[in-house]
């Protein structure tokens, strides 16, 4: 069994950090995981450039799970951010969060992606960030963001690939670059709880009743996170079939690689780290 020994090596810090593994969760440090996300939603809006400029516009952040980056969205001065998710406890934390930061102009609802509660044409943006390779009928999705989007409104996504080096959202535990196209999931589940196991008996990482009991219960990977599989050709099909119109798409590569090889949609796959892109009604 080659999972085990990789892990460790791919666990150690000076590994994690020459391949840019992403960072893991350590929930027990709160400061911490407020700021790092804050940060993660300013450089989300800065890799637009134009596109992502925010001031006096009406911002939908879709999943915006603890409201972190959407409270980050009213501070870059959007005249209204709204964030909603499908998570209750999630977005009771995110509005007392908001209350203890004093941020104004930002408010969370409990909702689902594919009936939002608003008019049509209400928003000017809509971010989906790290949403993507989640959504359980992202058609439905992307066509409701559509709705609720003004003539000329901007969808902002940022997702990263299941094939790509950690699309399958083991890193926390599992840092093996493609470990979810090396492995077969029985092995990888087994790993990846031994060493959740481990972190939370010393203290290293917390989680709630519920999502314990859903980590025992996943039968595959995909089911630790809720993933879909979202491929960079799967996108690009579901583009075809929704009523916005691709105004811009960029790809980060696995090692800065680029050129010629994300041009070949078999490679690009599998060194795709992120892809970003800008949908227009």
């Amino acid at each position: 069994m080659w999972c085990r020994p990789l892990n460790r090596f791919f666990s150690l810090g000076w590994v994690r950090r020459r391949l840019s593994t992403p960072a893991a969760e350590h929930q027990t440090d709160i400061e911490g995981y407020y700021r790092r996300h804050r940060m993660e939603g300013i450089e989300f809006l800065e890799s637009f450039g134009a596109a992502g400029e925010v001031s006096g516009e009406r911002v939908l952040d879709l999943g915006c799970g603890l409201g972190i980056r959407t409270m980050a969205v009213a501070e870059a001065g959007a005249a209204a951010a709204v964030g909603v998710d499908s998570d209750l406890e999630k977005i009771h934390r995110a509005r007392t969060q908001a209350d203890l930061s004093g941020v104004r102009s930002v408010s969370y609802s409990v909702q689902c992606g594919t009936s939002l509660a608003f008019d049509a044409a209400h928003f000017d943006v809509v971010l989906v960030l790290d949403v993507m390779e989640h959504l359980g009928d992202p058609t439905a999705v992307l066509r409701e963001c559509a709705r609720v989007l003004r003539r000329g409104g901007r969808v902002l996504i940022g997702f990263p690939p299941y094939r790509s080096p950690w699309g399958g959202h083991l890193f926390t535990h599992v840092p093996i670059p493609w470990a979810q196209q090396l492995f077969p999931d029985r092995e990888l589940l087994e790993v990846w709880r031994e060493v959740h196991q481990e972190m939370v008996a010393r203290g290293e990482f917390r989680c709630s009743p519920e999502r314990a009991r859903a980590i025992e219960a996943a039968k595959t990977t995909a089911d630790l996170w809720g993933c879909n599989g979202m491929t960079v050709a799967a996108f690009l099909d579901l583009v075809d079939h929704i009523p916005l119109e691709l105004k811009l798409i960029r790809f980060k590569t696995f090692g800065n690689l680029g050129g010629s090889l994300i041009m070949r949609s078999t490679l690009r796959e599998y060194l795709v780290t992120r892809l970003v892109a800008v949908l227009e009604v």
